[in-house]
């Protein structure tokens, strides 16, 4: 999925620079090989400390805005990228499919707000937008919505059979086969549906 986020990120127009925040690892070594700048976490410290790290050195770079982008949304394509840079005055939130979640977050300057990731993050973000005086943008995109946080969101993503680097993982490794119920799974939602 991370692969597919990069590639859809260095594919958008646009976009100048791809910035990966990361402890050192396999996904530093995958950013550095696909072209990514790194700012290294001396240590995890959850999401909000990456995202006011790379926000932190936007600022300091002097980058007009920001686009926070996760590595859990692998049906992203660069179109859907640029839709959102096209109201990038502000806040621009791109929501999860229940609404509760940010799944990308365009930030213009860079420091507007600080980021409010975790539990209803959507409802966060849009929050402290209007406490700056700034009315967000939302921008609701079918493949943007879909992250992957659960089984049901694994077995809503193999059913849309994605291209690129993870519609071949889940082929190699037959995760959709994988995640089908077992007969008693079946017929304990059978007979709870009736």
């Amino acid at each position: 999925m991370f692969q597919d986020v990069l590639t859809a990120s260095k594919r958008t127009p646009g976009i100048e620079r791809v910035i990966v925040v990361t402890p050192v690892g396999v996904a530093s070594g995958i950013a550095r090989d696909r072209g990514a700048d790194l700012l290294i976490e001396s240590r995890t410290d959850g999401l909000n400390k990456a995202v006011q790290l790379a926000i932190d050195h936007a600022f300091t770079e002097g980058c007009e805005s920001l686009l926070v982008i996760h590595a859990d949304v692998p049906l992203v394509e660069p179109e859907d990228l640029a839709s959102l840079y096209q109201k990038s005055t502000g806040i621009v939130i791109s929501p999860s499919r229940d609404l509760g979640g940010t799944n990308a977050l365009l930030l213009n300057p860079p420091n507007i707000i600080h980021p409010r990731y975790g539990r209803m993050s959507f409802d966060a973000h849009m929050a402290l937008a209007r406490e700056r005086g700034v009315e967000p943008v939302v921008i609701k995109n079918d493949r943007l919505a879909l992250d992957i946080d659960t089984p049901q969101d694994l077995k809503a993503l193999c059913g849309l059979h994605p291209r690129g680097e993870t519609g071949r993982f889940l082929e190699e490794h037959r995760i959709g086969e994988r995640l089908k119920p077992t007969p008693r799974e079946s017929a304990l939602g059978s007979s709870a549906n009736l």
